[in-house]
């Protein structure tokens, strides 16, 4: 007896189980009649397959991705069922067969005896990306040049000057004194009211102002026993006219206008006012012409010489503004009174025609107030 039985060449097994692959004889072929010693082949070969199908089992897979554990039993089990029949059936042929599992990967089982040929995938070198590099430019960039802002000038205020304010009540001279004054002295008409902001006479400022278009003359209130007298001063006569000028004055006229009066200290009877000439040397000797009212329609006029009064006459008035003129005859010093351009009585004698004389205006002191529109005197 043999360690193993002998299988009869002519038996061939049930289950005998031929691969796709094989590229041997024909399948109804005759079996080979003469095997000498084929159990040691065999079990060389089975050893063999073991460890192939134990690599492909364990190792494969997981080459591939892996497969789920009920594939990799699969396989195993198929693989040794395989093996099986081929020991059993003695097939002297060997070929690889392919088995594909679901959606993994095909897996490859081999005979033993057949030698393959596997080739080493070749990998593509993996290709270094070179670092990038921008070749300098031959010429440097233009840079647009950044304007530069000029600074603005500085605004260095320029001090305003201070305005000096000219008081409403400025009269600039007719004349202005020098002493180029021509020998004869100025002649012709001028104008006195040009002189009054530079005077200092008996009145007070409250007595003599200016008001808007025209000198005020009064006050409202004070003593109606007296009077309010603007006499020009000699001095400042000869100063603006030269050659002794109020020896030359050969006319004097004026503009009065009447404002208003104090009813509460006075009646409208107690008002007056009027304008008279002067002798410097004797300030007691006057000639002049004073206005009364009786009422805003009606005045009484009276001649003045020294401290006397006449009656002349009683006039109607549409308004309280006469004009008054005074002419000095210049023979033998007569005056001649004029009121509204009418000849008032006679001719007053008075002092010399050389004498020196003043102008002078008057009004009650104290409730009734005058306007002064106007005031000339004419040297010869």
């Amino acid at each position: 007896h043999e360690p193993t039985p002998r299988i009869d060449d002519n038996d061939e097994p049930d289950d005998a189980v031929y691969l796709s692959g094989y590229e041997g004889e024909d399948a109804d072929h005759e079996p080979a009649t003469d095997r000498p010693n084929s159990w040691l082949i065999w079990l060389g070969l089975g050893g063999g397959a073991v460890l192939l199908l134990l690599g492909a089992v364990f190792i494969l897979p997981r080459l591939a991705g892996g497969g789920t554990d009920d594939d990799q039993n699969q396989v195993a089990g198929l693989a040794t069922d395989i093996f099986s029949q081929s020991v059993d059936g003695n097939d002297t042929t060997h070929a690889p067969f392919v088995i594909e599992l679901g959606t993994n990967e095909p897996i490859v089982i081999v005979d033993p005896n057949t030698q393959l040929h596997t080739e080493t995938p070749t990998v593509p070198p993996t290709q270094t990306r070179e670092a990038s590099h921008t070749p300098a430019p031959t010429d440097p960039p233009t840079e647009t040049p950044i304007p530069t802002e000029t600074p603005e000038a500085t605004f260095t205020p320029t001090p305003t000057p201070t305005m000096t304010f000219t008081p409403t009540a400025t009269f600039t001279p007719t004349i202005t004194p020098t002493p180029t004054l021509p020998p004869q002295g100025i002649q012709g008409t001028q104008d006195l009211l040009a002189l009054l902001p530079d005077l200092a006479g008996d009145w007070t400022e409250e007595q003599l102002s200016f008001q808007r278009d025209a000198w005020r003359l009064g006050v409202s209130e004070g003593d109606i026993n007296r009077q309010i007298e603007i006499i020009m001063p000699v001095e400042e006569l000869d100063t603006r006219y030269g050659n002794n000028a109020p020896s030359r004055i050969r006319r004097m006229e004026t503009n009065l206008a009447f404002a208003t009066y104090n009813p509460s200290v006075m009646d409208i009877s107690d008002v007056y006012f009027g304008a008279f000439l002067q002798s410097v040397n004797d300030p007691a000797i006057r000639v002049g012409l004073k206005i009364e009212a009786v009422d805003m329609n009606t005045v009484n006029l009276y001649a003045l010489n020294g401290d006397e009064e006449t009656f002349i006459v009683q006039r109607s008035a549409n308004t309280l503004e006469p004009r008054l003129r005074f002419e000095r005859d210049a023979s033998n010093g007569m005056v001649t009174i004029f009121y509204d351009d009418v000849q008032v009585g006679q001719p007053m004698p008075f002092i010399a025609p050389e004498a020196l004389i003043q102008p002078a205006i008057f009004t009650r002191d104290g409730g009734t107030i005058l306007n002064i529109h106007s005031w000339r005197i004419t040297l010869r």
